[in-house]
């Protein structure tokens, strides 16, 4: 069933909260996928998200006209469509995810409890018009390629902190990075927590070994090992069955019939 709004919607003064449950009846029902306009909506302070359903949002949706502003994401999705969402603390409790299609969020951006970030389906780029913490939850990347617009991009314009997270990497495309490449993938001023974040590899044969190297702009994945070419066309042909491999600070694939 498909939901629409026409005209603006005005909160009006005071404190007013916009909440969006993407669920039949707001308890029971199956999920529903919602389309939300940002710029029909004005004069709200809060934004609560429920139901297991997918928000989509695009155009601009700015909350806190007359006070501090809260958004909530507390199930299912939030799709930023080209959009932004501007708020003073934006909080994703898991196990709700929130991607992006070339979209924004301005404020503190705080997930916590297994909530998702990620850059959408394919290719993409988020910005955060503040700082970014991830708290027991996870970040996920695409790499079908180490040039421009060949991997997803966040960029911080504050800092981001790690605490007990996960950086999920998935190559795709059959992308196989050479020794030495280099992939800036998340732009900050700054980088903490590095120690406590787990990185995770999909797509990649085995005998590949990586640094997360961090610097004034930034992180970056750097390509520290390869299997000999020969192991990668023996195993080149199981590489849609692979797994996801954990491994803590140095990251790295064993090669075959050995240990690193």
């Amino acid at each position: 069933e498909a939901i629409s709004v026409a005209g603006m919607v005005d909160g009006g003064t005071g404190i007013d909260t916009l909440t969006v449950r993407a669920r039949d009846d707001g308890t029971l029902g199956p999920a529903l996928d919602l389309p939300v306009d940002g710029n029909q909506y004005v004069g709200f302070e809060n934004l609560t998200k429920d139901g297991a359903g997918l928000m989509t949002l695009t155009g601009n949706l700015s909350l806190g006209a007359d006070a501090p502003s809260l958004a909530l994401i507390e199930e299912g999705g939030l799709l930023l469509d080209h959009a932004t969402l501007s708020a003073d603390v934006i909080h994703v409790f898991g196990p709700a995810a929130v991607a992006g299609n070339e979209g924004e969020k301005a404020g503190t951006v705080l997930l916590s409890d297994g909530a998702t970030l990620s850059l959408g389906s394919s290719i993409g780029a988020i910005t955060v018009d503040g700082d970014l913490e991830l708290q027991d939850s996870r970040l996920e990347i695409e790499l079908s390629g180490s040039g421009p617009g060949e991997y997803d991009v966040l960029e911080v314009l504050g800092s981001v902190s790690f605490l007990n997270s996960d950086l999920v990497v998935s190559f795709t495309g059959g992308f196989l990075p050479t020794l030495g490449e280099s992939v800036d993938f998340l732009l900050a001023q700054q980088v903490l927590g590095l120690g406590s974040l787990s990185l995770q590899l999909a797509g990649l044969p085995a005998g590949y070994a990586f640094d997360l190297v961090t610097s004034g702009t930034g992180l970056s994945l750097v390509t520290s090992s390869v299997p000999e070419p020969s192991t990668i066309s023996l195993v080149a042909v199981g590489l849609a069955g692979m797994g996801v491999t954990r491994r803590r600070r140095r990251y790295a694939r064993p090669r075959a019939g050995g240990t690193n």
